[in-house]
């Protein structure tokens, strides 16, 4: 203790005479070394798809990293993935070329994830040739199909564009063929991607095309049951697919063979009008791990799928969007739990509010007086939770179980969970108004003390 004042005196001597030191000192985010620092600012950037539809801006990553301190500025500069996503932006005509440029240059040698200008950009032609210039960096590009546009990626070969994996198409300037460009992108040995993001367009050719590469589809747009019959027997070595707006087919799906489809493991479909079963009737998915759908309207769709496909999946996905989520659902959710193909799973995500015997169906017994189900779940969420006190904190604490001797389920890790005010249900098709459904006493009491001893729990309240 005697020699606490001397240690002081010699700390302040420090931070006099030499100042960086006192600054690192006071900040631990520059004692980071800059390999921790670098990937920090790449998860400032967010997926590269999303920074790349962003223009630079001295108020966002990367600029903004290069205004806090030297030490943060030389890191950013010395990270070509820094630089390598961006859009040209809508600045005057010396800014928007000198910027595109600077990253470029501070890009290096990076894989680059481009949006094109649009046919109103002043700078267009130029910032065109720009890109051109790199396109053997090209690792993902955004543009929209007009005319001009679709007439020079015409010119596109696989040696020309060697790193190219995903495109996303934005339909501003719909032309009335897009077959030449489409067999063009198809003859891309590197392209894996495909995205479709515009919700009221889908171009019909695209499903007459043999993608024997691609290995990712997502198209927001109405398509029918029949168009992604025909889209997905040409893509042979589909990894994952989502459907946004699936509708039934124009003709009898059912009198279509049946389509397998060795390597598709993840799978998304949404439907407001159409049936799901119709697809899913017609497919074998012996790789399927990943399932997030609208319920069939026959709930021993899944069964038949499971059964032809022999698959074992990983995270199951319910929800219905023709109905609010905080709505008792028409389905029936314990159908699926029961399911052999779905014991396997270790997430399981469901959209709507689910009643007090869901609930009590997923409540572990290690004794097995009845059946367990779901053995290896360790994420579960959305729920918004309808039932009597202590039903719900039940569930979680016989999951969650601090004792791991016997007969007991893979422990939870995370849950996230919404308490209802109050909810409807169907009676004789109509809208029945259900209790109040705050949390109640006990399982308010028992949750905080489960999150006390670690489990990573979201408790939100709902309407």
């Amino acid at each position: 203790m005697h020699d606490l004042p001397c240690y002081r005196e010699m700390h302040q001597q420090q931070l006099e005479t030499k100042p960086a030191l006192g600054l690192k000192m006071c900040c631990p985010a520059l004692q980071l070394p800059p390999e921790i620092l670098e990937q920090i600012f790449l998860f400032c950037l967010g997926p590269h798809s999303q920074a790349a539809l962003n223009p630079p801006s001295q108020d966002s990553a990367p600029l903004l990293l290069c205004q806090i301190c030297r030490y943060w500025r030389n890191v950013a500069l010395s990270s070509p993935a820094l630089w390598s996503a961006f859009h040209p932006g809508s600045y005057p005509t010396p800014n928007n070329i000198s910027m595109i440029n600077l990253c470029l240059e501070r890009s290096k040698n990076y894989p680059l994830s481009l949006t094109f200008p649009r046919a109103s950009d002043p700078n267009r032609d130029h910032v065109l040739d720009l890109f051109w210039a790199h396109m053997h960096r090209w690792f993902e590009i955004v543009f929209d199909a007009e005319v001009e546009l679709a007439s020079k990626l015409l010119a596109l070969r696989s040696e020309a564009v060697p790193l190219l994996e995903r495109i996303v198409f934005c339909y501003q300037h719909r032309t009335s063929d897009f077959q030449p460009l489409f067999s063009v992108l198809a003859s891309l040995a590197s392209l894996r991607e495909i995205v479709c993001p515009d919700a009221n367009y889908f171009p019909k050719a695209m499903v007459y095309i043999s993608w024997s590469n691609i290995r990712y589809f997502a198209i927001y747009a109405l398509i029918r049951g029949d168009e992604c019959f025909s889209l997905l027997t040409n893509s042979p070595r589909v990894e994952k697919l989502s459907l946004f707006r699936y509708t039934n087919s124009s003709s009898n799906l059912s009198l279509r063979p049946i389509l397998t489809l060795p390597y598709l493991m993840k799978l998304y479909i949404s439907t407001a009008k159409g049936d799901t079963g119709e697809l899913l009737d017609r497919l074998i998915l012996p790789s399927l791990q990943s399932l997030d759908m609208h319920p069939p309207r026959d709930n021993k769709t899944l069964a038949r799928l499971g059964a032809r496909s022999s698959c074992n999946l990983t995270h199951l996905g319910l929800f219905d969007e023709t109905i609010p989520s905080h709505l008792i659902p028409p389905y029936d959710p314990t159908v699926y739990v029961k399911l052999p193909c779905v014991q396997t799973i270790r997430s399981l995500f469901i959209d709507q509010a689910v009643t007090e015997a869901f609930l009590r169906l997923l409540i572990w017994d290690p004794v097995c007086h009845r059946d367990n189900y779901l053995p290896f779940l360790v994420e579960i969420s959305g729920l918004f939770c309808y039932s009597a006190d202590g039903v719900l904190s039940d569930m979680i604490a016989s999951r969650w179980c601090k004792r791991r001797t016997g007969n007991l389920p893979t422990r939870l890790t995370f849950a996230k969970l919404r308490c209802l005010r109050q909810s409807f249900m169907t009676v004789n098709g109509a809208w029945k108004l259900l209790p109040d459904l705050s949390l109640h006493d006990q399982d308010s009491r028992v949750l905080r003390d489960i999150a006390g001893q670690g489990l990573e729990l979201d408790f939100s309240p709902g309407y």
